[in-house]
């Protein structure tokens, strides 16, 4: 309930009947809605504490909203809050300038929060800027990555994150392979160093020459684990598969046993679409290999 000094405009009778009553917080209220924000943050430290003052405080900058509010969380020694502040009203430049003269730990995370808003914004570059500011290149990248920007994640690996030039080759290889181009996706991920990735995806595919390829050329010790899985494969899939390519493959690793069984599993009734011609000219060359 109102007190009659509040009704007729004594802010400071009303104020001791309420504190006399200790309904501090109504006393606080009252000196709010009369725009008497000092009176309030004083009652609030009286009637509750130190953080129920603060909470006036911040209700104060909340109000006045943008420089001003930063400014007045300043003076009141908030200045992290100031800075929290000024970040959440969009005010970067002020939230820089507060964490650079009294917080200066505070300044790498200012210029993340400015380069996630300019991301949210569609302002790529100068993201990026203020991500390297805050020596976050990798956010960055990643923020390049997201838009298929390959030149520009590049770019700024090669500048501020060297480690990061594999994941961004990676990353376009797998675009690639997503878009079936085996050759241009081979050749982001061995620059990337990554055979075995490439492997990986070709066994998976049954590219079985190209898997074997890679193995021999890139990747040594994984070729006879690559030869074992298209054997297994070809045991299961005989019919699919066409064994003057296995034949081809097995001869290429010097497995001549294997490779004269795989030619000579061509027969006139088995011709995997060969002219006799073909048919004739393999299972000589498998005689061949006998000798």
């Amino acid at each position: 309930a109102e007190y009659m000094g509040q009704r007729e405009g004594n802010l400071k009778q009303a104020e001791y009947h309420y504190m006399q009553g200790k309904d501090w917080k109504s006393a606080c209220n009252m000196y709010r809605e009369a725009g008497s924000w000092e009176d309030a943050i004083r009652v609030a430290k009286l009637g509750g504490g130190v953080n129920e003052s603060k909470q006036v405080v911040f209700a104060w900058a909340a109000q006045l909203g943008g420089q001003t509010g930063a400014a007045l969380l300043e003076k009141f020694g908030l200045v992290e809050q100031a800075i929290d502040f000024a970040i959440q009203s969009g005010q970067f430049a002020h939230a820089s300038e507060l964490a650079g003269r009294c917080l200066k730990s505070k300044v790498p995370y200012v210029y993340l929060k400015h380069a996630m808003f300019l991301e949210d914004e569609g302002r790529f570059r100068e993201a990026e800027e203020f991500f390297v500011k805050a020596n976050k290149p990798k956010e960055a990248i990643d923020m390049y990555l997201h838009q298929l920007d390959w030149f520009n994640a590049m770019r700024v690996a090669d500048a501020h994150d060297p480690p990061s030039v594999t994941e961004v080759l990676v990353a376009q290889a797998k675009d690639a392979l997503g878009k079936q181009l085996y050759e241009e996706a081979e050749h982001y991920m061995l620059k990337a160093g990554k055979p075995e990735m490439l492997i990986k995806v070709y066994k998976e595919q049954k590219m079985w020459s190209e898997a074997q390829r890679v193995a021999r050329d890139h990747c040594p010790k994984a070729l006879s684990q690559v030869m074992a899985d298209y054997a297994q494969w070809m045991h299961h899939n005989e019919l699919s598969g066409d064994p003057a390519v296995a034949g081809r493959m097995w001869e290429s690793n010097q497995e001549w046993v294997k490779a004269i069984d795989a030619y000579m599993r061509l027969t006139p009734q088995e011709t995997h679409d060969k002219a006799p011609q073909e048919l004739t000219e393999i299972w000589t060359h498998a005689v061949g290999l006998a000798y």
